[in-house]
């Protein structure tokens, strides 16, 4: 109530003036669709994004990490895991279980399809 009138009275170039000439933190409102539609801050043009090919859905603008450190380069965007995708590897590795245990309980329906991990 106390910024409405302010904000009112002034287009929105006079506004933009304004808070970048002070310094405020603002952005323009831009629902989901629109950011990803318009906002080359959210694109291939800004090198926090790469397209991946996700499994199940193809084609897809991803983020990378944001962090970068002088000493190590930094990672593109990557897929994420499939559920279920890592089920053997953590079964055999965390919980010491043997192939043939894993194998038992894939066949029993207690755990899915799994993709590595039974080596």
């Amino acid at each position: 109530a106390v910024l409405e009138p302010w904000f009112a009275a002034r287009v929105l170039d006079e506004i933009k003036t304004t808070f970048d000439r002070t310094g405020v933190l603002w952005g323009i409102y831009q629902d989901f669709t629109q950011l990803v539609k318009e906002d080359p801050r959210c694109s291939t043009a800004n090198p926090l994004f790469g397209d991946i090919r996700q499994p199940g859905l193809g084609r897809i603008l991803s983020a990378r990490g944001p962090l970068a450190f002088n000493s190590s380069a930094t990672l593109p965007p990557s897929a994420a895991p499939i559920l279920g995708s890592n089920t053997a590897s953590v079964l055999k590795e965390l919980l010491g279980l043997s192939p043939p245990e894993i194998r038992r309980l894939h066949d029993q329906g207690i755990i899915g399809d799994m993709q590595e991990g039974m080596t």
